[in-house]
C-alpha cells in the first residue's frame, strides 16, 4: 500500500487534474483489504487533488465542447509527465486510473501494470463525443491490463473499443460496492427535516444534468400532488432557481447537493427513487435507494436492465415523458407499500452490490494485476 506520506506526495504531484465522480473508491476499499491480500502497493489518484485557484478551469457553459476537450487532453499530457516522475521515485507495483477521461489517458505512458475503471456514460457518450477523445479512449482500453466497470454493458462496449482479449475484467457497480455498514436505520420522520409532510418519500437524487430529466420529475411530482397521491417529493441537487416554480409547501421540495451522510439518511428513508436518465451506467444513488428498500423508477436503459435481470423490483418509464414518469411513480408507490418488495431490493443489494460482496471480485482482479 502507499503510505499516507506517499499518498500526499501523489496529491501534490497531480493536483492540476480535475476530480471526477467516484474518486473515493480506492479510499473506501483500502479499509477492507485484509493483511496478506494480493495487493501490496498501488498508485491511485487521490480524492483531494484539485486545480490550483490561480489556474481556474473555463466554465463548460461558456466554452465550446471541442475546446474543453482540447484543454483536458493537454492537462492529461501534463499529468502524465508528473505521474511518470512520481512513479520513478515511489516505484509502485501498478497504477489504477479511476476513470478513462482523463486519468486513464494520463496513465497511457506508464510501463507499469494498469487498471482502469469506467463509470456512467464514459463509453456510451463521452468516448463518442469527440474523435480525439474516442481515439484516446480506445488507446487506454488497448493498454489496460485490468478493467473495472459499473455495468456489464461497458465491458461489451470496451471489447468493441479494442480491449485486449487477455485483459481481466470485473463488473463492480456502486463505486466498488454500496457501503451498507454506513447505512443508518430508516427514519420515518425524515421528510420533516426538509419541510415536507410525513408521507412515503419519493426522491430524485440525480441533480441537474444534461442526460437526466429533472424537469420531467418535477412536472410529474406536481401532477401527482394535484391528483391527491399520498407522497412527499424531494429533488436533490436541484437548486432554488431551477426548482422554485415546482415547489409546493409541504409536498415538493428542492435542495442543493447533500453530504454523503445526509444522502444515506435520505436513501434509507425513501420509498421510491426516481432516475429518468437518457444515458447512464448503474447510478450509485439508485443502488443506495434500493439498499434502503426503495423501488427505483428508471428509463429502460440496457445498463439498468441488468438490475431487473438480477431480480430487482423496479418500474420503467419513458424518461422523456412526464405522464409516463408520473404513472411509473404511482406504480412504484404501490409496490413500496408491500414490505416484501422492499426487502427483496435490500437483499439484492446486500448479496450482489454491497462493498462486502464486491470485495472478492476486486481482490481477484488486483491479484491478476499484481501477482504474488
Amino acid at each position: 500500500m502507499l503510505s499516507r506520506a506517499q499518498f500526499d506526495q501523489l496529491a501534490d504531484a497531480v493536483g492540476a487534474q480535475r476530480v471526477h465522480q467516484p474518486t473515493d473508491a480506492w479510499n473506501r476499499l483500502r479499509t477492507h483489504i485484509t493483511p496478506g491480500a494480493p495487493v501490496h502497493r498501488l498508485i491511485a489518484r487521490p480524492a483531494r487533488a484539485t486545480r490550483p485557484a490561480t489556474r481556474p478551469r473555463p466554465e463548460r457553459q461558456r466554452v465550446e465542447p471541442r475546446v474543453v476537450t482540447h484543454l483536458e487532453l493537454r492537462a492529461a499530457r501534463r499529468l502524465s509527465a508528473r505521474l511518470d516522475a512520481l512513479a520513478a521515485r515511489v516505484r509502485p507495483d501498478a497504477v489504477h486510473a479511476l476513470r478513462i477521461q482523463y486519468e486513464g489517458i494520463a496513465a497511457l505512458g506508464t510501463t507499469l501494470p494498469l487498471a482502469v475503471s469506467t463509470w456512467g456514460s464514459d463509453l456510451i457518450v463521452t468516448g463518442r463525443s469527440d474523435p480525439r477523445l474516442g481515439a484516446a479512449t480506445r488507446a487506454v482500453l488497448r493498454r489496460a491490463d485490468v478493467l473495472f466497470s459499473d455495468c456489464a454493458r461497458d465491458v461489451d462496449l470496451a471489447n468493441r473499443y479494442g480491449l485486449r482479449a487477455e485483459t481481466a475484467t470485473a463488473v463492480v457497480p456502486g463505486n466498488f460496492g454500496v457501503p451498507l455498514e454506513r447505512f443508518p436505520a430508516p427514519d420515518p420522520a425524515l421528510p420533516l427535516r426538509f419541510g415536507l409532510r410525513q408521507a412515503p418519500l419519493v426522491v430524485y437524487p440525480r441533480g441537474v444534468r444534461g442526460f437526466v430529466n429533472h424537469t420531467g420529475f418535477l412536472a410529474a411530482a406536481r401532477e401527482l400532488v394535484a391528483d391527491g397521491v399520498d407522497a412527499s417529493f424531494l429533488g436533490v441537487g436541484i437548486d432554488a432557481v431551477a426548482g422554485a416554480e415546482a415547489e409546493i409547501a409541504g409536498r415538493i421540495r428542492c435542495t442543493g447537493q447533500l453530504p454523503l451522510t445526509t444522502m444515506l439518511d435520505v436513501a434509507a428513508a425513501s420509498a421510491v427513487t426516481v432516475s429518468p436518465s437518457l444515458a447512464d451506467g448503474i447510478p450509485n444513488s439508485v443502488l443506495e435507494g434500493m439498499a434502503g428498500g426503495a423501488i427505483p423508477v428508471c428509463g429502460p436503459l440496457e445498463s439498468l436492465r441488468e438490475l431487473e435481470h438480477d431480480g430487482a423490483v423496479m418500474v420503467w418509464c419513458d424518461a422523456y415523458d412526464t405522464a409516463s414518469i408520473a404513472s411509473a411513480v404511482r406504480t412504484a408507490l404501490q409496490l413500496a407499500a408491500d414490505p416484501a418488495n422492499r426487502e427483496r431490493n435490500r437483499t439484492l443489494i446486500a448479496e450482489r452490490y454491497s462493498t462486502r460482496s464486491a470485495l472478492h471480485r476486486v481482490a481477484r482482479a488486483y491479484g491478476i494485476l499484481v501477482p504474488h
